[in-house]
């Protein structure tokens, strides 16, 4: 839902200081769970399998298509290059055979060269037309017939909304690795990281 809110209004424009807030608000959310979710995996790679995980183990296929979505995402979202380096490197790591090229599902993405991915402006097209971000567009068509009116009650509630997502970002990135692997116990995810 994020993605599609940066792909479809320039937030990012305009000189307006609600607009630059939105959006810089949008991707910092939207950067917090890719981060969490990127760890929350890199999680489950790391636990030990004779304790943690399912006699049968754990595949992390079902992952692939969503890393797919997050590194187009870095490829085309204004993150700074380091942030940017080292989570396309994480996700790597878990996923060897993918990258930035080959992270859309449209054929003419998936068979470009890092070399030749497109400019940011048809990354955001890209991003918009993904199946992955159509798969919201019905919600957010649904929220537009209902949009509620401007004032205060609605600035409360989406400054609530935005904080309990911020303070929940770690939680969501670990309920939406858990949600695709239902027979991971969730201490894997509760795991200390060396170093932590």
């Amino acid at each position: 839902m994020l993605a599609l809110v940066w792909a479809r209004w320039g937030l990012e424009g305009g000189g307006q200081h609600e607009d630059t807030l939105r959006h810089n608000e949008v991707l910092l959310l939207m950067s917090s769970l890719i981060y969490n979710t990127v760890s929350a995996l890199e999680k489950v790679r790391r636990a030990p399998s004779h304790r943690e995980l399912p006699a049968e183990g754990v595949s992390l296929d079902v992952f692939q298509g969503p890393f797919e979505y997050f590194l187009l995402l870095l490829s085309g979202v204004e993150w700074p290059k380091h942030y940017k380096d080292d989570l396309c490197g994480r996700i790597q790591s878990l996923f060897p055979t993918i990258s930035a090229s080959t992270s859309s599902r449209s054929p003419s993405a998936r068979g470009a060269s890092p070399s030749e991915v497109p400019v940011k402006g048809s990354l955001k097209e890209m991003i918009l037309n993904h199946p992955l971000t159509q798969d919201q567009d019905d919600v957010l068509v649904d929220l537009e017939q209902k949009t509620p009116e401007p004032g205060q009650e609605l600035f409360d509630r989406h400054r609530s909304l935005y904080q309990w997502a911020m303070q929940n970002t770690e939680a969501l990135g670990q309920d939406f690795v858990l949600s695709r692997l239902p027979s991971l116990p969730e201490e894997v995810l509760r795991l200390p990281v060396a170093g932590e």
